[in-house]
């Protein structure tokens, strides 16, 4: 197995919220496996901070709602703050990969002026200079010579700026109203805490319900429904690492029934809010790996 990283932070740092810019790269890896077997990573409650990582090569395996998945070479994997990280390697497939750790004080907006925020896989057509984005990120942060983190940020923006050209191309090519998706999405993020009915966003996009409900699952892999509760149940679990009170989260995310949110939160997590505030405040923060 071959593996390299970068890491701007201490240990005990690693996965810290930073809001010193908008946005900020904090780790950067690449890893070869063969003749390892299988290389898990298994994060249930994930990471303060954001995650992408990058097949170049070979097959990656990740659990996306429940069921496991294959990420192929060429494709990438967003991983929000919280949200459940489990996947692993086969060296049976040879994978080649790259992974990078982010954060900042403007996250959401950033990823959403490239257009991707609301998706989770991408698969960039034109892959042959990501590795060595990546390469040169992990160095920077290895060197850390003079300016050493406004060069990782800056490679880093290159890259996602290239991956939204090409879904950008694509779009213009025809996928089916993925600017109307696209907008119900945004209104899931801006208004979970008092979300419409699907009716109402249905309408706002000129479709009907039924017609809307298949063309949000065709391009987000899951149902409106599911995605807003995604959502919600990602943000009270924001709230309750940070240290708020079960019944704050719950009304926060626009439910006034603490009880209620409680049972939603335990079907979605498989924890009570509780213990989830518990587990998380008293967590120790982990290298970050591959």
């Amino acid at each position: 197995m071959f593996q390299v990283a970068g890491h701007i932070y201490p240990v005990g740092e690693i996965d810290m919220p930073r809001t010193e810019r908008p946005l900020m790269v904090t780790a950067c890896g690449h890893i070869v496996v063969a003749n390892q077997g299988i290389i898990s990573t298994a994060r249930p409650e994930g990471r303060r901070d954001y995650q992408l990582l990058y097949v170049h090569s070979g097959l990656a395996y990740y659990m996306l709602h429940g069921k496991e998945q294959k990420l192929s070479a060429g494709q990438m994997i967003f991983y929000h703050p919280n949200e459940p990280q489990f996947y692993h390697y086969d060296s049976a497939d040879t994978p080649d990969a790259y992974w990078i750790h982010f954060t900042g004080n403007d996250v959401p907006r950033e990823l959403e002026n490239l257009n991707l925020f609301s998706k989770r896989i991408y698969y960039p057509k034109s892959r042959d200079i990501f590795p060595q984005i990546f390469n040169t990120i992990i160095q920077e942060l290895q060197q850390k010579k003079q300016y050493y983190y406004s060069i990782a940020d800056s490679r880093f923006k290159e890259l996602l700026c290239l991956m939204s050209r090409e879904i950008a191309v694509h779009d213009e090519m025809g996928a089916p109203h993925t600017r109307e998706i696209e907008q119900a999405v945004r209104l899931f993020h801006t208004h979970f805490d008092h979300p419409g009915s699907l009716a109402e966003y249905a309408a706002s996009c000129n479709m009907s319900v039924c017609w809307f409900t298949q063309l949000f699952k065709r391009q987000l892999g899951v149902s409106p429904q599911q995605y807003l509760m995604n959502i919600r149940i990602s943000r009270a679990c924001e709230l309750l690492a940070s240290g708020s009170g079960v019944a704050e989260a719950s009304e926060a995310i626009g439910y006034v029934d603490a009880l209620y949110f409680s049972r939603i939160f335990k079907k979605h997590t498989g924890q009570t809010p509780s213990q989830y505030r518990k587990a998380a405040l008293s967590r120790i923060p982990e290298l970050p790996d591959f």
